[in-house]
């Protein structure tokens, strides 16, 4: 009986830790359509985003290891970015080392930022929406503050 028991709670689990927590899971479904997003490194005091612990409480006080798939939510029927994929590891509550993956190239360029949000929520639009490449193509335009169109052509293949 707990033969069974430890198997179907594993299955489970393995499922979860599949969708939720492989920071590359949703780029990897949708690979052969968009590039590889850009992985950032950063050191230094951890501090708070989307994604994240609401308190440090929750942490291991030696050593803690997270790392979060894509955030998004489902609004009318439509993907919104939330958060971007990372893992991170974190030392004694205090000290972060963190690996995050998106499309930006220039980090003082807002319309990167942009560009790097409308991506992600393509490849959701791709994978869970069964929206064809074109259709993603054509309606993940945003305009910048001067009118001008921001695409994601430039992250497609």
């Amino acid at each position: 009986m707990r033969i069974k028991n430890y198997f179907k709670y594993r299955t489970i689990f393995s499922k979860y830790w599949r969708e939720s927590h492989i920071p590359l899971y949703q780029w990897y479904r949708a690979k052969d359509k968009f590039k590889k997003p850009i992985c950032h490194f950063s050191v230094g005091k951890p501090h708070w985003f989307f994604g994240w612990y609401a308190d440090s409480k929750h942490m291991n006080p030696i050593i803690d290891i997270y790392s979060s798939s894509l955030g998004w939510k489902d609004k009318y029927n439509s993907p919104r970015h939330e958060w971007n994929p990372f893992f991170a590891i974190t030392f004694f509550r205090r000290y972060r080392l963190m690996w995050m993956w998106n499309y930006v190239s220039d980090p003082l360029d807002t319309s990167e930022h942009t560009r790097s949000m409308a991506t992600w929520e393509a490849i959701l639009d791709y994978i869970y929406y069964n929206k064809s490449i074109e259709w993603v193509r054509n309606n993940h335009i945003w305009l910048n503050q001067d009118n001008s169109e921001i695409t994601i052509n430039k992250n497609l293949k």
